[in-house]
C-alpha cells in the first residue's frame, strides 16, 4: 500500500504533466489535449476518421458515440473506432484530458498486427468503450503520451527520429492495450438477452439507416415483432428503436449539412430520402427548423481531433 507521502509524490507529478501545452498533430498519428476538444467540435456531430484512445484526468464531458451515450470522468480512459458518428456536449470548465489519435495506415507502416481474435476483441463495434483506470494506470498513460509528445518535437535531423518516435508511440498503444485487457478480464459480465438483441439492433442500424427507417424491418432482420423491438430497446437505453433510428437520421444529417461541398438536395438523396420535400418535413419534424435554416446557421466541426 503507498504512503501518504509517495501518493502525494505521484499526485504533484500528475498535476505537473496535465498542464501540458497543446499538442500539435503528427503525419498518420495525432496527439490530442482538451483544448482540442472544446475549441470547434462542441455540439456538433462529426465522423471519427481514426482509432483514438484517451483519458480524462480532471473534470467531466459527455460523448454520445454511435448513439450510445457515455459520461467520461477523471480516471477514464476511452477506446475508439474510425467511422464511429460523434458528439461532445456537457464539457466541465475543469476538463483535463488527453490522447492519441491514429490512422489504420500508420499501424500497417509500424508493423503493428493483431491477431483475428485481437482484432475482434480490440477493434469491434461491440467492446466495451469506457474504463475507469487506476492511478498507477492513469500516471504511467500520462506519461507515455508525453514523453511521445516531447520526442515529436525533436529537431527534423535528429538521428533515428522516426525509430525513436515510434518506439514511443508503441510503448503507449500496447501500455493502453494493456489496460484494455486487464479490466476485461474483471468486466467482462455476460449481456442479458435484451441487451444483446439491443446490440444487434444498433448494429443493423448503423449498416441500414441511410436507407432503411422503419421500425418493420429491424424487426424483420431480427426475427421479432416491431412491438417487442421497441420495448426491449426502450428497456436498455431509455429510447424506443424509433426514435434511435430517427436519432441516426437526424445527426448524420447535421453532419452533412454544414459542409459545402453537398446541396440540402444531395444531403437528402445521400439519407435515402425519395425527394428534398420530404426530407425537410422529416428534419423540421424532428428539429423545428428547416434543413437550409439549419444549414445556414451552421458550421462543420472544425479539425476533430480523432
Amino acid at each position: 500500500m503507498a504512503t501518504g507521502k509517495s501518493t502525494a509524490n505521484k499526485l504533484k507529478t500528475l498535476t505537473e504533466l496535465r498542464e501540458a501545452d497543446l499538442i500539435p498533430p503528427a503525419k498518420g498519428m495525432q496527439l490530442f489535449t482538451h483544448e482540442d476538444i472544446t475549441k470547434a467540435i462542441i455540439n456538433k456531430p462529426f465522423r471519427a476518421d481514426n482509432f483514438a484512445i484517451f483519458l480524462v484526468t480532471e473534470g467531466s464531458f459527455t460523448i454520445r458515440y454511435n448513439l450510445v451515450t457515455y459520461v467520461l470522468t477523471a480516471d477514464q480512459i476511452f477506446f475508439g473506432l474510425p467511422g464511429a458518428l460523434c458528439e461532445l456536449y456537457d464539457v466541465s470548465a475543469s476538463l483535463r484530458c488527453l490522447g492519441v489519435a491514429c490512422e489504420k495506415s500508420y499501424l500497417d507502416k509500424l508493423g503493428v498486427q493483431f491477431s483475428s481474435a485481437e482484432t475482434v476483441r480490440f477493434f469491434s463495434s461491440d467492446m466495451k468503450h469506457k474504463y475507469t483506470v487506476t492511478a498507477e494506470e492513469s500516471l504511467s498513460f500520462v506519461q507515455g503520451i508525453n514523453n511521445l509528445h516531447k520526442k515529436t518535437q525533436l529537431p527534423a535531423q535528429t538521428p533515428f527520429l522516426n525509430e525513436i518516435i515510434k518506439h514511443n508511440f508503441l510503448s503507449v498503444l500496447y501500455d493502453a492495450t494493456l489496460i484494455f485487457y486487464n479490466h476485461n478480464a474483471f468486466e467482462n459480465v455476460k449481456l442479458t438477452r435484451k441487451e444483446e438483441l439491443t446490440g444487434t439492433f444498433l448494429d443493423l442500424l448503423a449498416k441500414h439507416f441511410k436507407k432503411e427507417r422503419s421500425v418493420q424491418f429491424y424487426a424483420e432482420a431480427l426475427f421479432i415483432t416491431p412491438r417487442h423491438l421497441s420495448q426491449v430497446v426502450k428497456d436498455v437505453t431509455g429510447q424506443t428503436a424509433g426514435e434511435i433510428i430517427d436519432e441516426a437520421v437526424i445527426r448524420e444529417a447535421k453532419m452533412l449539412l454544414p459542409a459545402q461541398d453537398a446541396t440540402v438536395a444531395q444531403v437528402a438523396d445521400i439519407l435515402g430520402f425519395s425527394d428534398q420535400s420530404f426530407f425537410g418535413k422529416y428534419f423540421k419534424k424532428h428539429t423545428g427548423i428547416t434543413p437550409s435554416a439549419y444549414r445556414a446557421n451552421s458550421i462543420d466541426a472544425q479539425n476533430p481531433p480523432f
